[in-house]
C-alpha cells in the first residue's frame, strides 16, 4: 500500500506540472494567434490565389530529386492507409529532360503493420526496392532501401527504352532474399532518335469511319476482289475525292504478297479488326534543314525492296513528282530527322544548298527488320497505291484548346475557385465568340481548331452557373460605372475606367446575343465551316498515368466522344490528348472512338519509331490509323517562351496588378470572387513595364500597337519559315501550333487582338500558306509515314514530372484501387443495373473520373490553391468508395446519393459500362 500511494504522488505531481505548462501556453496562445491570423492575413492579401500559366517552354532543367517517398498532404489523411492487396506497381517517370525518361515510380500496397514486420524480420531491419532489366531473372540495375513507413518510391534507372520490372523484400538474417511483391514489366520512353530510317506509307481518308473501311476491306480480302473493285466501292460511298481507277494500273486478283500482308490481322481481341499495308514509298531521300545523316549510311547503297510487282506497278507518277529509279540501289543517303528539336527550322548551310525536288534522285527506303516491332504492328490503309504529292501551299494549323477544370459549389453562394470560370468566360470565351463573330460578318476565309473539353461544356451548360456568371457579369460593369465616377478628376485613370466599362458593355452582348449558350455559338461556328472543334479525355485525365488500366482510358475517351455528340450533334475527328501527353497503346481506344487525329509534343514525333521521314512538318499514323501532328516549337516559343514570347512586351498589360488587391476592400468587395478573401477583378490599370520598380500606367491603344506589331513578325516568321521547308521538302509542308486558350485574353490581355490580326494578316497578305485544320489537311493528303510516337507530354521536362513528383505522388495508389473497383462493379451489374442501382453506379464512374483530372496535380505541384485540390481528390475518391461500398452490399442510401447527383451533375447520360 506505501508503495502505491508514492506512486500515486509522483503521478500526480507530474500531473499538475503538465497541467501548469498547459495554462501558462493557453495565456500566451491568443498573443500569438493573433499574430500568425495578421500575418496569414496580410501574405493572402498579397498573393493572388490563381491557376499558374502552364508549360513555359524555355525552362531551366531542374535538379534530380532525392530518393525519398512522395510526402503525404499536410491536413489530416482521410483515405485508407492500404486496401490490404499486398502488391507492387511500377510506373516510369521523367524528372530530368524531354530526351532522357530515366526514372521509376514505384508503389504498393500493404498494411503497415505487415511492412514493419517485415522490417523486423530483414537483416539491416529494411526494406529494399530492387530493379531488374527485362524480368526479376534478369540483371539487376539498382536496389534502394526504401523507408519503412514508405508507401512508394522514386527510383534512377538511367536508361530509356528499356524494359524493368521492380521487386520489393527484404535480405534476411541468414543471407538469403526474400520477396514480397514483384511488378509487372513497365517500358520507359525513348530518349533519342530511331536509328530506323526505313519508310511505309499508308493511305487512310479520315472521312470514312474505320469500321466501314474494316467491312470493305475484310470483304475484298475473303473474296479476292480486285484493288480496283474496292476503289470504286469507296467512291460510290461518296469518296469522290479518291483517285478513278483507270488513273492507275492495277492488278485484276491480289498478287500472293498483298494477300499475305491484307490477311495480316494484330490482336484478335481488339474492339475494331485491323488490316495491314506495310507498303514502303518511293519518295525522295531529302533531308531536312541542317541534319546530317549518320555517318555510317551517308553513303552507304540503299537496296529496294518490294512486297510483289502489283506494288511497283500501283505506284502512280506525277508531273511534279521525280522519276522513278530503275535500278534497285541508290547512292543518295537515306532520309534523316531531327536530332535536335533547335535544328527543324535553321536554315541549310552555305556550302551545301539543298536539291529541288524536281532534281532530287528518289530512292526507295528498305522496309524494317522482319522483328521490328513497327513491322510487326497493324496499320489500317485504303489501297495499296500511295497519293502523289502535287504542288500545292502550305499549310498553316492554329489550335486553342479551352479548358477549365469542373468547378461547381451550389452550397456556396460565392465560392473562389469558381471565379475561374466567370473570369475565363469574360475574358476569353466570350471575346473569341466576338472575334468569329467579326470573321463571319466580313468573309474572313480563315480555319481555326478549337478544344472545348467536356468539363467545360459542362459548366458553360450548366443553368446555375449561367445565372451566377450573368450576375457577375452585372457587377463588373456596376463596379466600373464606380470606377468612372471615382477616377474622374484623374486623368490617367479616368480613361482606362471609361475603357473597362465599354469593354464589359461589349462583352455582355454577345452573352445575350447568343442566349447565354456559349456552346450553341461554338457549334454554330463549327457548322458553317469557321471552325472545327475537337474533344478531349472526359476530366483531362493524364492518360499515360491511366493507361495499367485500359478500362479507365477507354472511359475517358469514349465519355467524351459521347458528350460531344450531345453538344455538337456528330463525331469529333480530332482530340486534344490531355497536356499532350501520349502513350504507345493508346491509339487502339482513340480507333474504337473513331476518331482520326491527335497533337503530340515536338520530340514525341522526333523521337518516334522508325524515324519520321518529314520531322514534326507532316503528321504520321499510328499503328492504329490515328493521324499524329506534331506542336512545332518555333512558333511556340514566340507566345510561350518567358524571354522571347511577345506577352512579356512592357505595353501589355499586368496581369497580376488589379484593383482587388490594390484599392479599399470594402469598395471592391461586391466584385471580389469570395467575401472575406482579396481577388481578381479584371481592372487593371498598369502595363507590364519590365523589371523597373515602378509600374507604368496602361496604354490600351500602344498595346494594340504592340499586338500589331507581333502579328506582322509572327507572319514574317512563318513565310520565312515555309521558304525554306519548301527547298527541302518534296510535299507541302504543314505546320501546327498549338496553344491553351485562356493565355489569349485572359492571362495576355491582347493575346486575341493579337490573333485576329495575324488571322486577316495570313488570309490577305500572303500566298505561301493557307491557314487549315488538321482534318481538312488530312483530306487533302490522306497518305501518310507510318510510325509509333514516343511516350510524351508538353509539360515541363517533357514528360509527366508536373503530375507525378513528391507533392501529388499519394494520389496514384488510391485511384489504382479505385479503377479495379470500378470495374468490378461494371463487370458484375453490367445487365442488371436499374433504377437507384444504376444511378449510383453511374455517380460513382463520375466521382472516379473527376478524381483523374490532371488539374488537381497541377496544382498541387504549382502550390497555387494546394488545400482545395487535395480536398477535390480526397472527397471524390471518398464519395467512390461509399457508392462502391453501398453498391456491394445492396444498401444504397438515396438522400446520400441525391446529394451527389445535385453537385457532381456533370455527364448526365455517362455509361457506367465502359469500365467493363
Amino acid at each position: 500500500m506505501p508503495a502505491k500511494k508514492s506512486t500515486r504522488k509522483k503521478i500526480t505531481a507530474a500531473a499538475r506540472k503538465v497541467a501548469g505548462r498547459v495554462v501558462t501556453a493557453v495565456k500566451a496562445a491568443p498573443g500569438k494567434i493573433k499574430k500568425a491570423v495578421k500575418s496569414a492575413a496580410a501574405a493572402a492579401a498579397q498573393r493572388p490565389r490563381k491557376v499558374a500559366v502552364k508549360k513555359e517552354v524555355a525552362q531551366k532543367p531542374a535538379a534530380a530529386p532525392r530518393l525519398k517517398p512522395a510526402t503525404q498532404p499536410a491536413a489530416k489523411y482521410k483515405l485508407p492507409e492500404s486496401y490490404g492487396t499486398q502488391r507492387l506497381f511500377l510506373v516510369d517517370r521523367d524528372p530530368l529532360v524531354a530526351r532522357d525518361p530515366r526514372w521509376l515510380y514505384a508503389h504498393w500496397d500493404f498494411p503497415l503493420a505487415a511492412q514493419r514486420a517485415a522490417a523486423r524480420l530483414a537483416a539491416g531491419q529494411q526494406l529494399n526496392l530492387r530493379i531488374y532489366q527485362d524480368s526479376p531473372a534478369g540483371r539487376l540495375v539498382t536496389q534502394v532501401a526504401v523507408e519503412t513507413e514508405a508507401r512508394h518510391w522514386f527510383v534512377p534507372v538511367g536508361r530509356g527504352e528499356t524494359r524493368y520490372v521492380a521487386e520489393l523484400g527484404y535480405t534476411q538474417k541468414t543471407g538469403d532474399w526474400k520477396s514480397l511483391a514483384v511488378s509487372a514489366p513497365v517500358h520507359t520512353p525513348p530518349e533519342t532518335v530511331s536509328p530506323d530510317t526505313s519508310l511505309m506509307m499508308a493511305t487512310l481518308p479520315p472521312d470514312v469511319p474505320f469500321q466501314k473501311v474494316l467491312q470493305t476491306l475484310g470483304a475484298a480480302v475473303a473474296e479476292n476482289l480486285p484493288l480496283t473493285q474496292v476503289i470504286r466501292q469507296f467512291r460510290a460511298a461518296g469518296r469522290t475525292e479518291l483517285p478513278e481507277v483507270t488513273a492507275f494500273p492495277a492488278p485484276q486478283r491480289w498478287t500472293p504478297g498483298q494477300a499475305r500482308t491484307l490477311t495480316k490481322l494484330a490482336g484478335a481481341r481488339s474492339v475494331r479488326r485491323r488490316i495491314v499495308t506495310e507498303l514502303a514509298s518511293l519518295t525522295a531521300a531529302h533531308i531536312l534543314p541542317e541534319i546530317e545523316p549518320p555517318a555510317a549510311e551517308a553513303s552507304a547503297p540503299v537496296a529496294v525492296k518490294t512486297e510483289g510487282k502489283a506494288f511497283e506497278e500501283s505506284v502512280p507518277t506525277s508531273p511534279t513528282a521525280p522519276a522513278r529509279p530503275k535500278s534497285t540501289s541508290s547512292k543518295s543517303p537515306p532520309s534523316a530527322c531531327c536530332s535536335s528539336p533547335a535544328s527543324c527550322s535553321s536554315p541549310p548551310a552555305a556550302n551545301s544548298p539543298p536539291a529541288s525536288p524536281a532534281t532530287m534522285t528518289r530512292t526507295k527506303i528498305p522496309n524494317p527488320p522482319t522483328n521490328d516491332p513497327a513491322r510487326r504492328h497493324a496499320v489500317f490503309a485504303l489501297c495499296l497505291l500511295p497519293f502523289a504529292f502535287m504542288s500545292s501551299p502550305s499549310y498553316f494549323s492554329l489550335v486553342l484548346h479551352a479548358h477549365l477544370p469542373f468547378v461547381r459549389h451550389p452550397e456556396h453562394e460565392k465560392f473562389l475557385e469558381e471565379s475561374w470560370f466567370y473570369e475565363a468566360v469574360t475574358e476569353t470565351y466570350l471575346p473569341l465568340v466576338q472575334m468569329l463573330d467579326g470573321w463571319q460578318r466580313d468573309g474572313v476565309n480563315a480555319r481555326l481548331t478549337l478544344t472545348l473539353t467536356p468539363t467545360l461544356c459542362a459548366m458553360l451548360g450548366d443553368v446555375l452557373l449561367r445565372e451566377r456568371y450573368t450576375r457577375h457579369l452585372e457587377n463588373l460593369i456596376a463596379l466600373a460605372e464606380k470606377e468612372i465616377r471615382r477616377t474622374r478628376w484623374d486623368k490617367e485613370f479616368a480613361p482606362l475606367a471609361d475603357y473597362y466599362h465599354r469593354r464589359f458593355l461589349a462583352v455582355r452582348e454577345p452573352w445575350s446575343a447568343h442566349g447565354h449558350d456559349l456552346v450553341g455559338a461554338f457549334r454554330r461556328f463549327q457548322d458553317a465551316g469557321l471552325i472545327e472543334i475537337i474533344t478531349s479525355a472526359a476530366t483531362h485525365a493524364l492518360l499515360p498515368l491511366l493507361a495499367d488500366h485500359p478500362p479507365a482510358l477507354r472511359a475517358q475517351i469514349l465519355t467524351a466522344r459521347d458528350q460531344y455528340r450531345s453538344w455538337f450533334g456528330r463525331d469529333p475527328r480530332g482530340i486534344w490528348l490531355p497536356e499532350c501527353a501520349y502513350v504507345d497503346g493508346l491509339d487502339r481506344i482513340l480507333q474504337e472512338a473513331n476518331i482520326r487525329w491527335f497533337i503530340t509534343d515536338t520530340h514525341g514525333l522526333i523521337h518516334a519509331r522508325p524515324r519520321p521521314h518529314y520531322g514534326v512538318f507532316a503528321p504520321v499514323f499510328t499503328p492504329h490509323g490515328i493521324a499524329a501532328f506534331a506542336r512545332d516549337r518555333h512558333s511556340a516559343e514566340q507566345v510561350w517562351s518567358r524571354d522571347i514570347g511577345y506577352p512579356g512586351d512592357p505595353r501589355y498589360r499586368d496581369f497580376y496588378r488589379d484593383i482587388g488587391f490594390d484599392l479599399d476592400h470594402e469598395y471592391v468587395r461586391p466584385c471580389l470572387p469570395a467575401p472575406h478573401v482579396r481577388g481578381f477583378t479584371g481592372i487593371k490599370y498598369y502595363a507590364v513595364t519590365g523589371k523597373a520598380a515602378a509600374k507604368t500606367i496602361y496604354d490600351p491603344a500602344a498595346a494594340l500597337r504592340a499586338a500589331d506589331d507581333h502579328a506582322n513578325h509572327f507572319l514574317h516568321d512563318r513565310r520565312r519559315q515555309f521558304e525554306r521547308l519548301a527547298k527541302v521538302m518534296d510535299r507541302p509542308a504543314h505546320i501546327v501550333a498549338p496553344y491553351d486558350a485562356e493565355l489569349f485574353g485572359h492571362w495576355w490581355h491582347e493575346g486575341l487582338d493579337f490573333l485576329n490580326y495575324f488571322v486577316r494578316k495570313a488570309v490577305y497578305d500572303q500566298k505561301e500558306f493557307i491557314l487549315t485544320t488538321p482534318t481538312e489537311y488530312l483530306r487533302a493528303h490522306p497518305t501518310q509515314q507510318i510510325a509509333t510516337p514516343a511516350a510524351s507530354s508538353w509539360g515541363e521536362e517533357g514528360h509527366w514530372r508536373v503530375w507525378l513528383n513528391d507533392a501529388n505522388a499519394w494520389i496514384y495508389p488510391h485511384l489504382r484501387i479505385a479503377h479495379e473497383r470500378m470495374t468490378e462493379l461494371a463487370r458484375r451489374f453490367r445487365q442488371h443495373g436499374g433504377g437507384v442501382q444504376k444511378r449510383a453506379l453511374k455517380q460513382a464512374a463520375r466521382e472516379l473520373m473527376l478524381a483523374q483530372a490532371s488539374d488537381w496535380p497541377f496544382i498541387l505541384r504549382s502550390g497555387t490553391s494546394p488545400d482545395y485540390a487535395r480536398a477535390r481528390v480526397e472527397d471524390h475518391l471518398l464519395r467512390f468508395t461509399k457508392l462502391y461500398e453501398q453498391i456491394l452490399a445492396g444498401r444504397i442510401v438515396v438522400p446520400l446519393l441525391e446529394k451527389m447527383e445535385a453537385t457532381d451533375n456533370l455527364f448526365p447520360n455517362v455509361n457506367y459500362r465502359y469500365w467493363a
